[in-house]
């Protein structure tokens, strides 16, 4: 490589620029090509590890080196790159030096040549392999998954979806980080309107970097401060691929994993990719009892308050007696219980998480059976808030999508705190609060409780708490 100073020196406005933007960057690497006969000077850059070099060597600069000599120009190197005698199809003319130097840092081989620049498409990446979904088990459905390539994430979706309707328009996001993101939808299925909202919503995202999926994810929702999703990241191939199908539009996010789905509304956050691998019959009894699992990870901690702490005379005698039986010798009251036992799950789910696989499964098994067997021995808590706070989590552990899972985790300790407060009539007026406010929700102009509060009442059967069944003409039944 020579040295950048001696190139600085040969009063070419273009390289002058590039080299200013590329000051003290040791990975950036150029070097200078002569011609002996015609004196042609041909500057190569490009930043190193981001390149095939093998391309660019077999590719580009062993054919150019047979013809160097003939080329005294930039007009005789163009009509030499277009003749077809370089052996690579992805040539760009450039001489915008803002789209030279974002080309380099996106990992392309430049060639430089009297102040125009050529681009060569040979970027390559060190990226991990396509493995099993981790998130979203898969038994009998596919088994690939996403991976932090925007890119390859796309041409897994073209694989499954062969048609030209499928149209990708590509952005970047990012003043410093540049990220790509990958707009994809079926032109004819899905609505206009809606891409026009999702592109719209992505060009108004101004920010230095996108490095996390919430960097994005909090710029494009509609809610700032809402905990319900209103939009599904999923790292399953398959279930990208019914969505588009049925007119959704998926995006794309270079350096992140999953891919977006949008517009979702709360019945696609209650359904797993599995059901529709499984009977009809088998699915539609999943969905159902999701849907009461629901039900019971959100109000049964704060109903057990409300009914043992103000209104005992619901209770079933024989229940009643077997309740204060329990909390005999017990000195906190219900409320504390249940807000210590729901606390000491999420420690110990959260201890899991951040530890290693292996043990952090044997933390989260051991250390709930050990401290809630301890707990009750110590009359510290009564068995019945065990099982309730027992009950919850696992009821909670079947919700199939973890961003629903966490408003629901959130919302019960809510509340708990209003159930303990005002008994039955807060527990009532916050859970009609509640879906009230989703009512008024909107995914990208989409009804988020849609088809439940849709006004013509159609589609309400079709796939949401009983799975549609898949024998029909036109195939999987829309939703919205």
């Amino acid at each position: 490589m020579i040295n950048k100073r001696f190139i600085r020196s040969k009063k070419s406005n273009l390289m002058s620029s590039i080299l200013d933007k590329f000051k003290d960057c040791d990975d950036f690497l150029c070097q200078k090509i002569v011609s002996k006969i015609t004196g042609v000077e041909i500057y190569k850059m490009y930043i190193n590890q981001m390149v095939d070099k093998e391309i660019i060597d077999n590719g580009i600069l062993k054919p150019l080196s047979f013809e160097l000599d003939n080329i005294d120009s930039s007009v005789k190197l163009l009509e030499y790159l277009i003749s077809g005698k370089i052996y690579h199809l992805d040539i760009l003319l450039e001489i915008d030096i803002n789209k030279i130097v974002t080309s380099i840092l996106e990992g392309n081989f430049i060639l430089i040549c009297e102040e125009q620049g050529y681009i060569f498409d040979v970027k390559k990446y060190n990226i991990r392999s396509i493995e099993k979904p981790e998130s979203e088990v898969s038994s009998k459905g596919a088994k690939e998954s996403f991976i932090e390539s925007s890119a390859i994430n796309v041409s897994l979706i073209r694989r499954r979806i062969q048609t030209e309707k499928l149209k990708v328009v590509d952005k970047s996001i990012g003043t410093e980080t540049k990220t790509r993101v990958s707009i994809m939808y079926i032109e004819g299925i899905a609505k206009k309107e809606i891409v026009d909202i999702v592109k719209e919503k992505i060009d108004k995202i101004n920010i230095p970097t996108i490095v996390s999926s919430a960097d994005f994810e909090e710029h494009i929702i509609s809610r700032k401060y809402s905990i319900f999703p209103e939009l599904i990241a999923t790292e399953r191939t398959d279930k990208v691929a019914a969505n588009l199908i049925e007119g959704k539009v998926a995006v794309t996010v270079d350096g992140i994993s999953t891919v977006y789905i949008m517009p979702a509304v709360f019945a696609m956050f209650m359904q797993a990719p599995e059901e529709y691998s499984v009977n009809y019959f088998v699915s539609s009894f999943i969905r159902v009892m999701r849907y009461f699992c629901i039900f019971v990870a959100t109000i049964f901690p704060a109903l057990y308050i409300a009914i043992t702490t103000f209104h005992q005379e619901m209770l079933p005698t024989t229940l009643a007696e077997s309740i204060i039986a329990s909390k005999q010798d017990v000195p906190l009251p219900a409320f504390l219980e249940i807000i210590i036992m729901l606390l000491a799950f999420e420690v110990l789910l959260e201890a899991g998480a951040r530890m290693p696989k292996t043990a952090g499964q044997t933390v989260s098994i051991v250390g709930a059976l050990i401290v809630g067997d301890a707990a009750v021995n110590a009359k510290f808590v009564s068995p019945a808030v065990v099982v309730i706070v027992a009950a919850t989590a696992i009821c909670g552990f079947v919700i199939p999508n973890q961003d629903l899972s966490n408003a629901v985790r959130i919302g019960r300790m809510g509340l708990v705190l209003i159930a303990s407060v005002a008994g039955l009539y807060g527990l009532s007026l916050a859970t009609i609060i509640t879906v009230y406010y989703m009512c008024t929700m909107e995914s990208f102009s989409v009804p988020y409780l849609k088809p439940f509060t849709s006004n013509d009442g159609k589609n309400i059967t079709a796939d949401t708490v009983i799975r549609g069944h898949l024998n029909k003409k036109k195939g999987k039944m829309v939703r919205w």
